[in-house]
């Protein structure tokens, strides 16, 4: 519950920057 409330708000961020640049090289 802990781990899944920190990954929610930190992985907003990342998602868009962060899954766009691996997963399109």
């Amino acid at each position: 519950m802990g781990k899944e409330l920190v990954l929610q708000p930190k992985r907003s961020r990342v998602r868009i920057p962060g899954r766009t640049l691996p997963l399109h090289p």
